[in-house]
């Protein structure tokens, strides 16, 4: 059975087209908190941690390791040679400056109140 003109071997064509039961506000996810459009966000952003889909426990993805070094300290270990999509590299600042920019008040992010318990 010949693949001949298969859309599967066609050429990238750099956009991809998404059918949505409803409309979501913004693919900024510091900005939002409807359902969908953290679901989507999961298929168009890595986490830092994720849940594991049986056990429901944390497991690390653009983080591989998470020690608690005392009560109020975590070292997070990042995995390495992660880039943007526009080859920028995943740094510990990345990481600093979404954490900092979702717990900015003048931001206004209705996903704050999830961090609020960070402190640094």
């Amino acid at each position: 059975m010949g693949m001949g003109g298969s859309s599967l071997f066609a050429a990238p064509r750099g956009e991809v087209t998404v059918a949505l039961g409803s409309n979501i506000p913004t693919l900024d996810p510091h900005m939002h908190g409807v359902r969908l459009a953290i679901i989507a966000g999961w298929h168009l952003f890595d986490q830092l941690m994720g849940r594991d889909s049986k056990t429901m426990q944390p497991i690390p993805k653009l983080a591989t390791s998470v020690t608690a070094l005392d009560d109020l300290t975590w070292e997070i270990k990042l995995r390495p040679g992660v880039k943007f999509h526009n080859g920028e590299p995943f740094t510990a600042h990345t990481v600093k400056f979404n954490l900092e920019r979702v717990l900015n008040p003048a931001q206004k992010s209705p996903r704050r109140g999830q961090w609020t318990w960070l402190k640094e």
